[in-house]
């Protein structure tokens, strides 16, 4: 009996330490955003009035790098990466990932210190990252089609970009079920943005999978509702798809195939791929319903 009353205490206690150790991290992003946006970034503009747009993003990846490895020393996360390449780096490169977690554009910024990523408008306004965010040069998403062509012009400038297809953070089937399963593969659909930014600069999509066990800063999830064990993130890189206008150099000089059918037609296939991955790496059971069938890859796109 003493034995079970001590593994109790034991366990709640590592669980409360846990919480302040997440609370503080949660906390830390915010301020060192604060800290970045406000404090250096107008310093070292001061002291160097040439200081580019390249230097403030290689400031803030420093930060992330920093934020990722205090998580990791704290016990809080624990990062794999696949399939990454020396060759993606410093290489204008559209990078397509699903979005399971707010921690996913951290990740990018840390690894890909010129990516350009897409910020939600509001989070211009009155977000503590806002200023960090504009001296970036970061692009606002608009929900328009307004964005696709400062992404191309970052793309041909040789920066990669960082878009989410799905437009928000990934939402998961709460169940196993085939049902569930099959409900949550057809309300799964992508915006046609990364098609759009890959077929008019003719520069190829790089498919990322995230995924988080247990998940982490969810959609759905609350700020203070924090994992019970070490989170676990894996992501992995496939190879590049070139699109279909795109020449072997990834130079397109006729510039012409960058219709609404391929645009869909390739949106479609970024769908089944990332449903089909998707699904394998939750290791959903998709045995339960005989007559259940799961997204098929198109050939020419598997990696």
């Amino acid at each position: 009996m003493l034995k079970v009353v001590s593994k109790a205490i034991w366990q709640a206690m590592a669980l409360f330490i846990r919480a302040i150790a997440f609370y503080i991290a949660f906390g830390l992003i915010a301020i060192g955003a604060l800290l970045i946006g406000h404090v250096l970034i107008p310093i070292l503009t001061t002291l160097n009035p040439q200081r580019s747009i390249s230097d403030n993003r290689k400031l803030i990846s420093s930060g992330a790098r920093i934020y990722l490895n205090l998580l990791k020393n704290l016990g809080l996360l624990n990062i794999k990466c696949h399939g990454l390449k020396e060759s993606f780096k410093g290489r204008p490169l559209v990078f397509a990932a699903n979005h399971p977690s707010l921690l996913d554009v951290v990740f990018f910024i840390s690894y890909f210190p010129e990516c350009v990523v897409i910020i939600k408008s509001k989070l211009m306004k009155c977000s503590p990252y806002a200023k960090a965010d504009k001296a970036a040069g970061y692009i606002v998403n608009t929900g328009s089609n307004e964005i696709v062509d400062p992404l191309c012009s970052e793309l041909k400038a040789g920066n990669p970009v960082v878009i989410f297809p799905e437009g928000t953070r990934t939402s998961f089937p709460k169940t196993q079920s085939s049902g569930e399963l099959q409900n949550w593969l057809e309300n799964m659909k992508f915006h046609r943005g990364a098609a759009a930014v890959s077929l008019r600069s003719s520069f190829p999509i790089v498919p990322v999978l995230i995924d988080y066990k247990p998940k982490v800063l969810g959609r759905g999830q609350r700020w203070y509702q924090i994992p019970t064990k070490l989170c676990r993130a894996s992501i992995s890189f496939f190879e590049p798809v070139p699109t279909s206008c795109s020449s072997s150099n990834g130079i397109n000089s006729e510039g012409h195939q960058d219709t609404p059918s391929s645009r869909r037609e390739l949106t479609e296939k970024l769908e089944d791929f990332f449903k089909d991955h998707i699904i394998t790496a939750q290791n959903l059971s998709l045995t339960e319903d005989k007559n259940f069938q799961p997204s098929k890859i198109h050939a020419s796109f598997r990696p």
